[in-house]
């Protein structure tokens, strides 16, 4: 998806954690950046990264105010440590570079949770 810079606009990327936490409400996404010319010249970007992560030892379990009366969690709780190494593993395999495994493929529930 092309998205066009708007200036004074912060973007901010919610990771696979979060997104599970959320019972899906905020999006994760997969970022990647190609820069475009213009008149045959680079267009800057300038970007401040920060991460975040929950604790490895913290169980993601989306809370009952976010899912709501009468909802179905959409994910399995999981131990934070546990699906980094999902992805580590995944990621040796060459199981990664493109499309790969979410978070969807390591706790997605088909049943009430």
């Amino acid at each position: 998806m092309n998205i066009n810079p708007c200036e004074d606009t912060l973007v901010v990327n919610i990771g696979d954690m979060l997104h599970a936490w959320s019972n899906g409400q905020l999006r994760s996404s997969e970022h990647r950046v190609v820069l475009k010319r213009y008149n045959n010249n680079i267009v800057n970007r300038f970007s401040l990264a920060f991460f975040w992560s929950f604790e490895d030892d913290k169980i993601i379990f989306s809370p009952n105010e976010i899912v709501g009366d009468g909802n179905l969690r959409i994910y399995r709780p999981f131990v934070c440590a546990d699906y980094v190494k999902f992805r580590n593993l995944n990621r040796e395999k060459g199981k990664f570079e493109k499309v790969g495994f979410t978070v969807k493929d390591f706790a997605g529930a088909s049943g009430h949770i």
